[in-house]
């Protein structure tokens, strides 16, 4: 499509510019099928360029009729670098692999969650990631926004399991094993600043007391309601709702949603940036 425009010079005389719009138009999406151009295109904003079939936010009955499976044992902590970074995107956005995107959530409400996209090349992974993870509000690809994001491959390499964390791109990535208390401690530490600039307050306890709960600033420690807070470990996350805070410890949960039907009392003890 073109548009004339018109335009005087200082001798009065008239020209026309002749103007070229670009448009294009995609053949062929079928996003049920893993075409999805504008899913691929998405993933750019975490660094990965989808050469080939790509699945967002299938459900967990869809990721088990993919099979395959994901090795949990613990990986190898190891410092960010380019090299790693360049090869696990590269080998991501291949042709040959599969991705599985998971848009997901860590926090209380909606109001101050913090949004995670998980991106694999194994629908073992993203069922793992799935059950870990919190549901959010439904948003089109066009619209989700992530403030953190998971890279994970099967494989890479003979680096054998490993998990980083680019701190800039606030971005953790992963290669062999999918282990969620590792990726829990990574994202624990990864999402502190984004819940602090919500106005959610982080309450740490022991890892295996239950995690990190996260709960609503604003509360007195010695006689608190906790309106909303959050819970994650290992073994999943929960919303929390209406508990209470004892100074000392313990925090007692009356209500808990999503992921865990119940959780035991669980000693947590502020820390305060």
């Amino acid at each position: 499509m073109s548009i004339a425009r018109s335009a005087r010079s200082r001798g009065a005389k008239t020209f026309s510019v002749q103007q070229d719009e670009l448009s294009f138009v995609w053949t062929g999406d079928s996003p049920k099928q893993g075409v999805s151009y504008d899913l691929n295109w998405s993933l750019c904003k975490v660094g990965v360029v989808g050469l080939g079939p790509s699945f967002r936010n299938l459900r967990a009955d869809d990721l088990k009729a993919k099979g395959g499976s994901v090795k949990s044992d613990a990986p190898k902590v190891v410092a960010w670098d380019k090299e790693i970074d360049r090869e696990l995107k590269a080998q991501l956005g291949s042709a040959e692999a599969t991705r599985y995107v998971q848009d997901a959530a860590l926090g209380a409400m909606a109001a101050n969650e913090v949004t995670v996209r998980m991106v694999s090349d194994s629908p073992a992974a993203a069922l793992a990631f799935r059950t870990l993870m919190s549901r959010t509000k439904p948003a089109d690809v066009s619209d989700w926004v992530s403030e953190a994001s998971v890279l994970h491959v099967s494989s890479l390499g003979s680096r054998g399991s490993i998990i980083t964390y680019n701190k800039k791109a606030n971005q953790i990535l992963m290669a062999g094993s999918f282990n969620a208390g590792a990726l829990v401690d990574m994202l624990s530490s990864s999402t502190t600043d984004l819940f602090l600039n919500k106005g959610v307050l982080p309450l740490w306890g022991p890892g295996d007391a239950g995690g990190t709960v996260y709960c609503s600033t604003g509360f007195d420690a010695g006689s608190a309601k906790v309106k909303s807070g959050f819970a994650i470990s290992g073994s999943g996350c929960c919303r929390l709702f209406m508990g209470s805070v004892q100074i000392p410890p313990p925090i007692l949960l009356n209500k808990t949603a999503d992921n865990i039907a119940s959780l035991p009392l669980l000693p947590f003890l502020p820390r305060l940036p």
